[in-house]
């Protein structure tokens, strides 16, 4: 094997370490950690990553049982966590990355740290995963390059979707301003989200607690967290982007029905992005692959999440009941003479 590994008993002394990566995420962070542990109960698991005997950066993940089986999961789904994977102190080609994998993989099963592997790493790319004997699910979604200018981000959005609803906004006297109160933020964002998922006929993937947990650890370093009000002080919409180092993410919003007259979410989505730029973040990822984010001037992508597993059958399995979920659910709610929208 070209790369030896070796798990790190103390992740704590790594924060900013791998905070100074060039492949960093927030949800690598040492505060994006913290909100997973008090919240799903889970620790991070590192993997430094060495080559002939130097460090040349580590692996971030979690390990976790479901229904018995060990996983490594870098991240598992409903976590409402993104891109982890290797975070490397040097430079390296999508390539290498794809060779540290393999031999991890192939590590991680003979120490018998896991019988299930998955990771979604922000670095790789499709067209090289397809010449490796990978197993690999698509995830879909839009980048916004925020290295651009803002005259130039600005005027490659939707005039009709976009531009129009962010003057419309303002001269109705529309105020974007950021959280104060996280308890109080995580309350009417979530009123604004049961709205949202109720008009679909569905109940939100996750609580209010869990928004809560989330803003505490991370709104004052690692989150921009938005709301908007009417000129009544009446709040209409919310969202929220986590961010650290090149990256932010949009990672959720929603708004009242009876807001939409005002066009609150553009103005905030435009005031994020402003926001993010002038924090240095590089590249805005939308958080999913809905239609309605092109109108904002993203960049279409399509990135692999790697899967593997020393057991056979538990690929086909885990993808089986991970449809069997979105199957039943909108189901349920077609039952109720509502249409689901589909993705994120």
């Amino acid at each position: 094997m070209k790369y030896t590994f070796e798990v790190i008993t103390s992740p704590d002394m790594l924060w900013d370490k791998m905070a100074s990566c060039y492949d960093h995420t927030v949800f690598k962070s040492k505060n994006w950690a913290n909100f997973l542990k008090e919240f799903y109960k889970v620790a991070p698991f590192v993997v430094a990553v060495s080559e002939k005997e130097k460090e040349i950066g580590y692996f971030y993940g979690h390990k976790i049982k479901k229904l018995g089986v060990p996983i490594v999961a870098s991240p598992f789904e409903g976590w409402s966590t993104s891109y982890q994977g290797l975070s490397m102190l040097k430079e390296i080609t999508v390539n290498q990355r794809l060779d540290i994998y393999e031999e991890l993989i192939a590590w991680l099963f003979k120490n018998k740290h896991c019988r299930y592997f998955q990771v979604s790493d922000w670095q790789l790319e499709v067209a090289e995963c397809l010449h490796r004997n990978f197993t690999i699910e698509l995830q879909k979604g839009y980048v916004l390059d925020l290295t651009k200018d803002k005259e130039e981000l600005y005027k490659n959005m939707s005039y009709s979707s976009v531009r129009y609803s962010i003057n419309k906004a303002k001269k109705k006297g529309v105020v974007v301003k950021e959280i104060s109160d996280v308890k109080e933020y995580a309350h009417e964002y979530y009123k604004q989200l049961k709205e949202v998922f109720q008009r679909q006929g569905l109940a939100p993937t996750h609580s209010m607690e869990q928004t809560r947990t989330m803003l505490q650890h991370t709104f004052s370093e690692n989150m921009v967290a938005l709301y908007a009000v009417n000129p009544e002080g009446e709040c209409l919409a919310s969202a929220f982007f986590p961010y650290a180092g090149n990256y932010g993410f949009f990672s959720g919003g929603a708004s009242y029905q009876s807001a939409q007259s005002y066009c609150p979410n553009e103005l905030i989505m435009w005031n994020a992005i402003e926001m993010l730029k002038d924090k240095g973040v590089k590249y805005m990822e939308f958080g999913g692959g809905r239609r309605y984010k092109e109108k904002y001037g993203p960049t279409a992508y399509v990135k692999p999440k790697i899967i593997a597993s020393s057991l056979p059958w538990l690929i086909p399995a885990k993808a089986f009941a991970k449809s069997a979920f979105y199957a039943v659910r909108k189901i349920g709610a077609l039952l109720k003479g509502k249409s689901v929208n589909e993705g994120v």
